[in-house]
């Protein structure tokens, strides 16, 4: 009995242990690291390893007769899925209780079309608000659109502290709220693939 209530214990101080996390983003490389009072621990990016030679793939029966590779198959995301995902993200974060230390957002909008520039500034500043970015003491935030550039660019770097408890209940969030959208998915692909999975070949 003893030894459960220790068990227990020390579980109720993990989650309650308090986490470092310092996220960031620049020139397409992604920089997440995890801190635990003195250690630290480097997620992204990967350390380089040994790099094993790619054996090239056996081609199927179907791509031998045909000659030609098999295409990947394309998620029918919706921009509707889209805009759920982002909101329940929003939403999910929005109830987290962390401490934000260090923020910077730079970000340009910019891509072919100029609706689909102006329409991604607006999600983006709408985001910001929503998460109250501007109101982290000394973040450094700035937004903008350059309809003349064909390519987006951003720059971003962000420092919090959380409890294990509240990544728990943050990761639950978001699962729960995502098992309706990837369902939708789902749904969508299942009379794509009962296309694909009748006999070729065969005539009424």
């Amino acid at each position: 009995m003893k030894v459960l209530l220790i068990i227990l214990a020390v579980l109720a101080l993990l989650l309650y242990l308090p986490v470092g996390v310092d996220v960031g983003y620049t020139g397409g490389q992604v920089l997440l690291r995890v801190r635990t009072g003195a250690l630290a621990f480097t997620v992204l990016p990967r350390k380089a390893g040994k790099k094993k030679s790619k054996k090239p793939k056996k081609q199927s029966p179907a791509e031998q007769k045909s000659g030609q590779p098999k295409e990947k198959r394309k998620l029918p995301v919706t921009k509707d899925d889209i805009l759920d995902a982002a909101e329940l993200l929003i939403r999910s974060i929005k109830k987290l209780r962390f401490r934000v230390s260090r923020l910077k957002l730079h970000f340009v909008s910019a891509f072919d079309d100029p609706y689909n520039t102006a329409m991604v500034y607006g999600y983006v500043c709408a985001a910001v608000n929503a998460l109250r970015m501007d109101r982290v003491k000394g973040a450094d935030i700035q937004l903008s659109a350059d309809f003349m550039a064909e390519h987006w660019s951003a720059d971003a770097a962000c420092s919090i502290t959380i409890r294990i408890w509240y990544m728990m209940k943050f990761a639950c969030s978001v699962l729960a709220g995502g098992i309706p959208i990837l369902l939708r998915i789902r749904k969508r692909m299942k009379p794509k693939q009962s296309q694909v999975a009748q006999p070729a070949g065969k005539e009424a």
